[in-house]
């Protein structure tokens, strides 16, 4: 006789509340814990690659120098394999603190808007979904859209593969930790990763924050991908960061392939012949990567909203505000250039917005009609 496992929490009622608790900000150090949690086996491969780099150059160096040729092209050939490691190498450390300083910054954004953190966040647990409700609005987690989620002693945390949200562990009470562990287990089944069991941090639970409503955005823009300076911006340094890791390799590849493979006499026209080649498997093989795991980005539009106290972004599912302190509006000929403290830049133009007589008055530029 087959048995019908036990629900505990049955989801015929996708809008039925199950569970509803406070939240309180994320401290430095449990963000520092969480993201070696989240992101440090990434390194593994950037690691891997140094490795390999390595063995490649001396590799190379090491058949150009036993290989008779004349001086005058083992020179160039020795300095193309030397400035190729050493553009590669500095890409290297370039991705491996990316991740870190955008994530720096998105943590001092977070923390500054004291606001925010004063009134508090009520996290529920729905039938189909989770919700953090916050001074800044509602943001909705599917629960068909989680495609991870960890447990650790501080908490836990649920991706929908754009962003993660935590739920920590310090705000609640052995009970409700308890309750969230088998509610996720249940929801999630596969896609949940217990590292440890939540160590709760409070004895009484901590008091529902009765939220206002927040105000009404003054200015709302829609700025497409085209429009997008930047969603571009960040899309052309990727893609910088890529021909500066591939285009070196495929030099020392192809250096290394001409003092194996030789054809003719002529070590260099071989060896520019071979790095050509190679350059161009790359290119077509990182174009075809790129299309198939890469998010399509042109359909979706970033939007843009001035609240009476910051700046608003939303963009594929995630949101970022910004308080007004931290923010310069610059006004330029055909619109305003929003300048963040961690020198990313936003270009709005006036044909985007509806109401360009506020925005100009945000910017500090008084309206003559034109």
């Amino acid at each position: 006789m087959v048995y019908d496992p036990f629900v505990r929490f049955p989801a015929e009622d996708p809008n039925r509340l199950w569970i509803l608790v406070a939240g309180r900000p994320l401290a430095y150090a449990e963000a520092v814990r969480w993201r070696k949690i989240l992101s440090g086996r990434r390194k593994l491969l950037p690691l891997f690659c140094f490795l390999m780099l390595g063995i490649f150059s001396l590799e190379t160096l090491a058949l150009i120098a036993t290989g008779h040729y004349a001086w005058y092209e083992t020179l160039p050939a020795v300095l193309a394999v030397l400035a190729a490691t050493v553009i590669t190498y500095i890409s290297f450390v370039k991705a491996l603190r990316a991740p870190y300083k955008t994530e720096f910054a998105q943590y001092d954004a977070y923390v500054s808007d004291r606001a925010r953190h004063e009134a508090g966040l009520r996290i529920g647990f729905y039938g189909d979904r989770l919700t953090f409700t916050s001074l800044r609005g509602v943001q909705v987690l599917p629960f068909a859209e989680v495609q991870a989620c960890v447990e650790t002693k501080d908490g836990f945390a649920i991706s929908n593969g754009t962003c993660w949200f935590i739920i920590r562990s310090q705000d609640l009470i052995p009970f409700d930790a308890q309750l969230i562990h088998a509610y996720l287990l249940e929801r999630l089944g596969d896609r949940v990763q217990v590292a440890a069991l939540a160590q709760p941090g409070l004895t009484e639970p901590l008091p529902i924050p009765q939220l206002v409503p927040p105000a009404e955005p003054l200015v709302t823009v829609s700025l497409p991908y085209a429009k997008c300076t930047l969603l571009r911006r960040e899309e052309m340094r990727k893609n910088r960061l890529l021909r500066n890791t591939v285009v070196p390799m495929t030099t020392i590849i192809g250096v290394m392939t001409a003092c194996y493979f030789p054809i003719t006499s002529l070590f260099l026209a071989e060896a520019a012949v071979y790095c050509f080649v190679f350059g161009v498997i790359a290119a077509v093989l990182c174009t075809c990567l790129m299309k198939r795991y890469r998010k399509p980005r042109k359909q979706q539009a970033l939007q843009v909203a001035f609240e009476p106290d910051g700046l608003r972004l939303s963009f594929q599912g995630t949101e970022r505000f910004c308080i007004k302190e931290r923010l310069v509006l610059i006004p330029e000929s055909s619109g305003v250039t929003v300048r963040f403290l961690d020198g990313q830049t936003l270009f709005i133009p006036f044909d985007a917005v509806e109401n360009i007589a506020l925005l100009k008055a945000l910017a500090g530029v008084p309206d003559n009609g034109q």
